[in-house]
């Protein structure tokens, strides 16, 4: 009896999966992209604490 139940709302999630799908396709190499700039951002930052490391003692008396 429970599969009867579970149908309608795999007819109901169908579509809307449909839909979904080429958005998803066009954001993935959207997200692609990102991920080399995120990693770039991260090298920056790194360099970034350590100048602030290499700064920070001569700062303090």
């Amino acid at each position: 009896m429970t599969h009867v139940s579970e149908r309608p709302m795999l007819v109901k999630l169908g579509p809307i999966l449909a839909k979904l799908r080429p958005m998803l396709v066009k954001l993935r190499p959207q997200l692609m992209n990102v991920r080399p700039m995120l990693v770039k951002l991260r090298h920056k930052l790194v360099k970034l604490r350590l100048h602030l490391m290499n700064v920070r003692p001569k700062l303090v008396p």
